[in-house]
């Protein structure tokens, strides 16, 4: 039994970096992504869409402040991500978009089940209001 438990540690030693890694190093969308731009006009509406958005469908897992550190990431591999990071940032709006859009391993697809413009507004509400 104290072997397996050593094991079950050094597992868990292991698996450390790789979880606080996160999305960071896997997640990235094409570079003609970069070409995106929203389309909406910015205004007060639009950036509450955003933060509804954000609070609806998001804070469960990227936080209240979008540290990555909502409720539901702890179960999930990869962590997602800290919005508030300069990689996300400092990323185009049309690579968010994309991201927001297809999805990638623990972080669902939400072109599914948003419309285009809740995505745009969800860009905007976080590169403007999570930084």
């Amino acid at each position: 039994m104290r072997s397996l438990n050593k094991i079950l540690m050094l597992l868990c030693v292991l698996a450390i970096p790789a979880i606080s890694y996160g999305q960071a190093s896997n997640f990235a969308a094409p570079k003609s992504a970069d070409t995106l731009h929203n389309p909406y006009t910015v205004n007060k509406a639009f950036l509450k869409l955003g933060e509804k958005t954000f609070k609806t469908d998001c804070t469960s897992c990227h936080g209240k402040s979008g540290k990555g550190n909502g409720p539901a990431a702890v179960a999930l591999q990869p962590r997602p991500a800290n919005l508030t990071a300069d990689y996300v940032q400092k990323s185009t709006e049309g690579a968010l978009f994309w991201k927001i859009s297809h999805g990638k391993g623990s972080m669902p697809e939400w072109g599914g089940s948003l419309k285009p413009k809740q995505i745009w507004a969800l860009v905007t509400y976080i590169k403007k209001d999570l930084k």
